[in-house]
């Protein structure tokens, strides 16, 4: 099923059963799945209703191939912390998602996080990622302004 279309589905109803197929992705070992979901900003204009449900809703579908527990409505120091343990892990495979706010800047992607003045370059996201030395590596950004990423 491609991705927009299952992500829609997920939308309307986010803790539907469905199958989704990632033994093509997931590799023998340890499979980690790193997510990070944020609806509830400290401005109030940045609330969003379906980041954390869609990042619960996605690793229900990758379990048990995948182990990981979304990390939910986190500031800038929090994430960055989860992001730094990467490193003492050693993954097979290794799948990031983001659900939330991102802004561009300068051709470059900016992931907001839940403090006011939280922000994280993606390519500092992507660089904890690569240190982590798993064999392969999938990211999910669902922001505004992505395309900056790519």
């Amino acid at each position: 099923m491609a991705l927009c279309a299952w992500t829609q589905r997920l939308r309307r109803d986010p803790y539907q059963s469905a199958a989704v197929d990632v033994t093509g992705f997931a590799l023998d070992g340890l499979n980690r799945f790193v997510a990070v979901g944020i609806d509830e900003y400290e401005a109030a204009d940045l609330q969003l209703d379906y980041a954390v449900a869609e990042v619960h809703a996605v690793a229900h579908l990758l379990a048990p191939e995948f182990t990981g527990e979304p990390t939910c409505n986190v500031t800038e120091d929090e994430i960055r912390a989860s992001l730094k343990a990467l490193a003492d892990e050693r993954a097979a495979a290794l799948l990031l998602m983001w659900s939330g706010h991102g802004r561009a800047e300068d051709g470059q992607l900016l992931l907001r996080t839940r403090d006011s003045a939280g922000e994280l370059e993606v390519t500092e996201v992507i660089r904890h990622c690569v240190r982590s030395r798993a064999a392969q590596l999938l990211f999910l950004i669902d922001s505004c302004d992505a395309g900056q990423a790519v």
